[in-house]
């Protein structure tokens, strides 16, 4: 349960980073968008990312099924495939959205499965899944970049586009069952 909440934490903050280092320089470079417009879209991105949490916690507030919220992690797929397949503008400003509220509807659901993995201390499993989340790009920054340069941008989009399958695909049945009871246990039980 853990690892695969890792995949999601990954999906939803390592990808996002890696993809706002480079979003631009791709448009420009691949699609022959212009550097103004670029930008634009690429705050669409987050601006919708923003947004669609909001809208995300309120379906997990009302009940919606976890396999529909979670699922949702699929939309960032649709999107970064979609900019694969042709980064023109005309397919960048959907792909983009898609993107935007993949990456922000199962935020909330993702914060509160966390939570449940150590019912008795919350913050240590959010801690430890967001560190790793963060780590990726660390890596994945200039691997991304060096593809860029190579003229392999689209095949480092796809290989973010897969990912994100697999980590949607990974948390379509809830992962928050306690893996614990006491506090300080994160390392003992096993998975």
């Amino acid at each position: 349960r853990v690892y695969r909440l890792a995949l999601m934490f990954i999906a939803a903050y390592g990808i996002p980073m890696v993809l706002g280092a480079w979003l631009v320089q791709y448009l420009v470079q691949e699609g022959n968008i212009q550097a103004g417009i670029a930008g634009v879209l690429s705050f669409v991105l987050f601006g919708t990312s923003a947004a669609m949490r909001l809208y995300g916690a309120s379906l997990a507030a009302r009940g919606t099924a976890h396999i529909l919220v979670a699922g949702t992690m699929g939309l960032a797929a649709v999107g970064m495939f979609l900019l694969v397949i042709e980064n023109s503008l005309v397919l960048a400003l959907p792909a983009v959205l898609a993107l935007g509220a993949g990456f922000a509807i199962p935020y909330a659901v993702m914060l509160v499965e966390g939570q449940k993995l150590f019912p008795a201390e919350p913050a240590e499993p959010l801690a430890l899944l967001t560190l790793i989340a963060l780590a990726i790009p660390i890596p994945a920054i200039p691997l991304v970049g060096l593809a860029l340069d190579s003229g392999d941008g689209e095949l480092a989009l796809g290989a973010m586009g897969v990912f994100l399958v697999v980590a949607t695909l990974a948390n379509l049945r809830r992962t928050g069952r306690p893996v614990a009871d006491g506090v300080g246990d994160m390392g003992r039980q096993p998975d």
